[in-house]
């Protein structure tokens, strides 16, 4: 960007001649069209326009053009610029640069906020390509936070009512901008697991840290057996049947809820069956 267009002093330094809109148009780096369209929303119309319909610009408007130009390059909008222009000073000057300062401090941390987003999910997606299915093991977890759905009610709920609940969580993580992946994950409660029941009662979506949402919750830390499910979703009880059978065949019992985490979806496959997810369920050695 440069700020105070040489251009403008060099041609204030010349003379009082005027220059034709296309000597202006290409001392100042633009188009005709450009001037055309300048002139027709009466942001910088020319000093006079002769009787044949030739438009002239005087030296002295090389300062409005520079205005135009600074401010057009760090994003102000040309209404907003013939704003300033018909009301200039100084005050006004500096409320629009740090306006446009915070909005682009703001496009920065979403910037920022998606490549760690994409980041995730480029290694998720990587490491669900090489996962062992069935594969069962134990792991201590530390403490994750998330934003969580209000209880799905799947059974009795129709299908509007259940995408109602999840465009619920999409608003929690775009007002709290702290998601970490695409995917949006699943919680069975621990008195349905000991039941054989393994529908999901909550999606969630894992974030960065901590937040006052009202929708925010934390995965506890502790021990955790896990599984990894390569399949569609069809096919997850076997999956969650396999696992409460490595628990309880190492010696732990279930003391928490389910968490489904996608590993690899829709998102990334086409094929169902080559859906990845990754199970967790807090455990604890079983009392002697």
């Amino acid at each position: 960007m440069v700020w105070g267009n040489p251009t403008v002093k060099r041609c204030f330094m010349k003379n009082d001649n005027l220059f034709s809109i296309g000597e202006f148009a290409r001392l100042c780096g633009v188009k005709k069209d450009t001037m055309f369209h300048y002139d027709k929303i009466g942001i910088l119309k020319p000093e006079m326009t002769a009787e044949n319909g030739y438009r002239y610009y005087s030296h002295r408007q090389f300062f409005t053009y520079d205005i135009i130009a600074c401010l057009k390059e760090c994003g102000t909008p040309l209404k907003e610029i013939k704003s300033y222009i018909d009301h200039q000073d100084t005050e006004y000057f500096l409320k629009i640069l740090e306006d446009k300062e915070q909005a682009l401090k703001e496009e920065q941390d979403k910037i920022e906020r998606m490549r760690r987003v994409l980041k995730n999910t480029v290694s998720m997606t990587k490491k669900a390509l090489s996962v062992e299915a069935g594969a069962c093991w134990v792991e201590e977890c530390e403490e994750e936070h998330m934003l969580v759905t209000e209880k799905l009610f799947i059974k009795e709920k129709s299908m509007a009512d259940q995408m109602n609940v999840i465009d619920q969580l999409f608003k929690a993580i775009e007002e709290t901008k702290l998601q970490e992946e695409f995917p949006i994950c699943s919680i069975v409660l621990k008195e349905h697991l000991l039941e054989g029941e393994f529908t999901e009662d909550y999606y969630f979506c894992k974030i960065s840290g901590p937040t006052d949402h009202p929708q925010y919750a934390k995965k506890p830390a502790g021990t955790y057996a896990f599984i990894y499910h390569v399949g569609s979703y069809q096919a997850l009880p076997e999956s969650y049947r396999r696992l409460i059978r490595f628990i309880r065949e190492h010696d732990y019992e279930i003391v928490g809820n389910s968490y489904e985490h996608e590993m690899m979806n829709h998102l990334a496959v086409k094929d169902p069956e080559k859906y990845v997810l990754k199970i967790s369920i807090k455990v604890e050695k079983a009392a002697l």
